[in-house]
């Protein structure tokens, strides 16, 4: 029952900041929830902060980067996507 398809507020546009801005808030809920373990970990002692800030760092590089080469990569998935979008 849509009315006038043009009309709509789901644009690419619209969906594309929507994904953006939850990325963003992803990649800083991550890194506020990472932090605050250590904190957490001084409760019962240095030695478990330094141990936990030791882990947590690749942990979060990890998260932030994506890692491919090629065809095998993501950069390669998406561009079988955006030729499967192609076609219809």
């Amino acid at each position: 029952m849509m009315k006038d398809p043009a009309a709509s507020i789901v644009t690419p546009v619209f969906i594309s900041d929507l994904l953006e801005k939850g990325f963003t808030l992803n990649t800083v809920g991550n890194g506020l929830f990472y932090s605050a373990l250590p904190l957490l970990l001084w409760i019962f002692g240095p030695v478990l902060v330094f141990l936990c800030s030791v882990t947590i760092i690749p942990i979060l590089y990890n998260l932030d980067f994506v890692f491919g080469t090629g065809k095998s990569g993501v950069k390669g998935k998406v561009s079988e996507m955006d030729k499967d979008f192609e076609k219809v």
